[in-house]
């Protein structure tokens, strides 16, 4: 069995983040296990620093982190496996319905010509073809 199988699903080993001078969290380290967790604290205690961390959208400054064995920084190998609802709602400016649909697929490992397909077929599905190069 690879790591990717057997690691625990989320890895931080002694990870810290600062932002210039400020300290965003200090020396964390931990495994999570399957399951449900939840993170709860303060504002301005670093939950959001660390989902962030987690899934690669900000990298630490000191420490490791991995997600199902592999790099948060690697989002083709790990977000097949999971999945991520940022705290605000964000649709990249200028992308279309198209682009929207057809950039996840690729993340999610699908060739160029197969997302392309897939967004087409999804597009039809929900009866929204027209509106879709908006």
């Amino acid at each position: 069995m690879s790591d990717y199988q057997t690691s625990p699903p989320v890895v931080f080993n002694n990870v810290s983040r600062f932002y210039g001078e400020v300290l965003g969290v200090n020396r964390v380290t931990f495994e999570l296990q399957p399951g449900i967790t939840s993170l709860v604290g303060p504002n301005g205690s670093g939950k959001s620093t660390l989902m962030n961390l987690m899934f690669g959208l900000l990298k630490p400054s000191r420490g490791e982190i991995t997600v199902f064995g592999r790099s948060p920084y690697e989002p083709e190998k790990i977000f097949g496996r999971i999945g991520y609802c940022a705290q605000y709602d964000s649709f990249p400016r200028g992308a279309t319905g198209n682009d929207f649909i057809n950039s996840f697929l690729r993340v999610k490992g699908f060739s160029r010509e197969d997302a392309w397909e897939l967004t087409g077929k999804a597009a039809e599905m929900v009866g929204m073809t027209d509106a879709m190069h908006r």
